[in-house]
């Protein structure tokens, strides 16, 4: 979207236009960009707030409206889109979905060891239940959990949550101490999307071994 008709403010510009002009918060414009502020000015312009506390005047708030909607009409839909549902909390529920991938492949809980080699093992279970219906909630997200929790105890790293551009998708990194990050959603999509076979085990370990 063109900036062309937008300038930056300082927060004491933004609050001093804010004073002198009426305005409303601008919930059309806040549907668009949940995690931003939009100020619609009686005078058809638009203030708008990032998150990091940014400032913008926008000369045309239509105009503004309209880019925002073309941009994200033309934007792909993000490939987590519709098969992991989870939010920022995720890490939280990881040991519960790692209990739910094991009752529902079937695998004795102390058979997911956390290790790359224990990833054969779901492999193996994958086959059995479907490589398709593997990429659909809620196995999707408990694959991801049990890929990402391997990752993290091989490379000693966190979980880091992090929200997709499009506001509404959320993607669960690994982070080492290195600050490397490892992305155990995207080995898990890419070898259940593939029509050429899969090996979560070889992927994952292609992943660690890489950085």
């Amino acid at each position: 979207m063109s900036k062309k008709f937008a300038k930056k403010l300082t927060e004491q510009q933004a609050n001093k236009l804010l004073r002198e002009i009426p305005n409303r918060n601008d919930e059309e414009f806040e549907n668009l960009m949940p995690r931003s502020k939009g100020y619609a000015l009686q005078n058809g312009q638009l203030i708008t707030k990032t998150p990091t506390g940014s400032y913008m005047l926008w000369e045309s708030r239509q105009d503004c409206l309209d880019g925002l909607r073309e941009t994200f009409a033309a934007k792909p839909e993000h490939v987590l889109h519709g098969i992991f549902k989870a939010d920022g909390e995720f890490p939280s529920t990881v040991d519960d979905r790692i209990r739910y991938l094991a009752r529902r492949f079937d695998l004795p809980v102390e058979s997911l060891s956390k290790s790359v080699a224990s990833l054969e093992l779901v492999d193996e279970a994958i086959r059995k239940y479907g490589q398709r219906k593997a990429l659909k909630s809620p196995i999707f997200e408990a694959i991801v959990a049990y890929v990402g929790e391997v990752i993290r105890s091989v490379t000693k790293g966190e979980w880091d949550m992090k929200l997709d551009s499009d506001g509404k998708t959320w993607e669960p990194w690994i982070v080492d101490q290195a600050g490397r990050r490892y992305s155990p959603f995207m080995v898990v999509y890419k070898e259940l999307d593939s029509d050429e076979g899969f090996s979560i085990w070889g992927a994952t370990d292609g992943e660690i071994t890489s950085k």
